[in-house]
C-alpha cells in the first residue's frame, strides 16, 4: 500500500463493533459469552426464551447478518417447519485483501405457529440484528431482511455452525470515491469550473438547495459541504455532485466526491476523470485502493450501465 494511503487511510475510520473485534479482546473485557451453542458437530435444540437470547448473544446479536436462504418464504399456508441460513462476519477486517471470518449458521424452526414478512426479502441485505420475543406457545424472533421477518415456533434447531476464513473481496462504490493529493495539486474552485467547461459542461458552485455562487465565495483549500451543479438543473434538484470531504493534511489534501443528483452521473464521472489525471493521485473507492486507470474504467462502466437502463446496486 502506498505510503500516503497507509498514513491517511481510512480517511474516515471504520467503526468496528465489539462483536467483531476478536475473541481475545472480548475475553479480556469479560464480554465473550459461552460457546456452548457453537459446536458445528452438534444439533442444538433451543426451546426457551433464555436459551434463544443466549444463542443470539453468542452469535454477536447477528448484527450485519444476511439471511441468504429462507425456505419456504411466507405465503398463504403456514408451514410446519422453516429452514434458514444466516451468514455474518465475526472477525477480521473490511478492506479488500484483508482476512476475515464468515460464520454460516443453518437454523430450523419446528412446529411453526406464526410466520410473516412485512416488506421485501433480499438475501444480500445486512440485518441490524435479531430480537427475540415471547409467544403464548413457544418462542420467536424477528430480523430485518430488509422487511421485518417474524417467526414463532415451539423450538429452533441449530443444525450447524461453520466459520470460514477468507480474503475480503473487493467492491467499488457507485456513489463516491476519495483521493489523496500532494501539496499544491488540489484543484481550486476556479480550476473546477474551467475543467468542466473544457469538457463541455456549464456548471456552477452552490450550497444545498441554494442559488449559484461565484467561485470567489468558495473556500480555496477546504470546500467541504459545497456542490457543483449543472446550471440547467439548479431549479430541478437541490444538490449536484457533493464535495463531502475536503481536508488539509500534512503533505496534501484528501477529497471525497459523492454523487448527489441521479441526473449527474456524467458530471461525477467527469470529476473522477479530472482527478485521476493528476500526477501521483492515490484513490480509494469502496473498500479498495485503485489505480487511476481502474477508477476511470469503473466510472465508465457505471455511466454505461445507467445509460443502458440497467440500475446497478451499490453496496454501501
Amino acid at each position: 500500500m502506498p505510503g500516503a494511503i497507509k498514513q491517511f487511510w481510512p480517511l474516515f475510520p471504520i467503526y468496528v463493533p465489539p462483536w467483531i473485534r476478536g475473541e481475545k479482546e472480548l475475553e479480556d473485557r469479560g464480554v465473550l459469552c459461552s460457546r456452548s451453542f457453537l459446536k458445528a458437530s452438534d444439533i442444538v435444540i433451543i426451546g426457551s426464551r433464555e436459551q434463544l437470547d443466549a444463542w443470539i448473544r453468542d452469535n454477536y446479536w447477528l448484527h450485519d447478518a444476511s439471511a441468504v436462504w429462507i425456505e419456504p418464504l411466507p405465503g398463504d399456508t403456514l408451514p410446519s417447519a422453516i429452514s434458514l441460513t444466516l451468514q455474518f462476519q465475526v472477525a477480521g477486517g473490511y478492506i479488500a485483501g484483508e482476512q476475515r471470518t464468515i460464520r454460516t449458521v443453518e437454523l430450523a424452526a419446528q412446529k411453526v405457529h406464526a410466520y410473516e414478512l412485512c416488506g421485501t426479502y433480499h438475501p444480500e441485505h445486512c440485518a441490524e440484528g435479531v430480537n427475540s420475543f415471547d409467544t403464548d406457545i413457544g418462542i420467536g424472533f424477528e430480523i430485518d431482511v430488509p422487511g421485518l421477518l417474524r417467526i414463532a415456533a415451539s423450538c429452533f434447531e441449530v443444525k450447524s455452525t461453520v466459520d470460514v476464513n477468507e480474503a475480503v473481496p473487493e467492491w467499488l462504490s457507485d456513489r463516491s470515491f476519495t483521493v489523496f493529493l500532494s501539496d499544491g495539486l488540489l484543484p481550486t474552485p476556479h480550476d473546477w469550473l474551467n475543467d468542466f467547461q473544457r469538457l463541455g459542461y456549464d456548471v456552477v458552485w452552490r450550497y444545498y438547495a441554494g442559488d449559484d455562487r461565484s467561485p470567489e465565495a468558495v473556500p480555496r483549500a477546504e470546500y467541504s459541504g459545497w456542490f457543483v451543479q449543472k446550471r440547467t438543473r439548479l431549479a430541478a434538484h437541490t444538490g449536484g455532485i457533493f464535495f463531502g470531504h475536503c481536508k488539509r493534511h500534512e503533505g496534501g489534501h484528501s477529497l471525497t466526491i459523492e454523487k448527489n443528483d441521479p441526473q449527474c452521473n456524467d458530471l461525477w464521472q467527469a470529476a473522477g476523470n479530472i482527478l485521476s489525471l493528476i500526477e501521483g493521485v492515490q484513490i480509494h473507492c469502496g473498500n479498495a485502493t485503485v489505480s487511476a486507470e481502474a477508477l476511470r474504467e469503473h466510472l465508465a462502466m457505471i455511466l454505461s450501465t445507467r445509460n443502458s437502463g440497467t440500475e446497478q446496486v451499490d453496496e454501501l
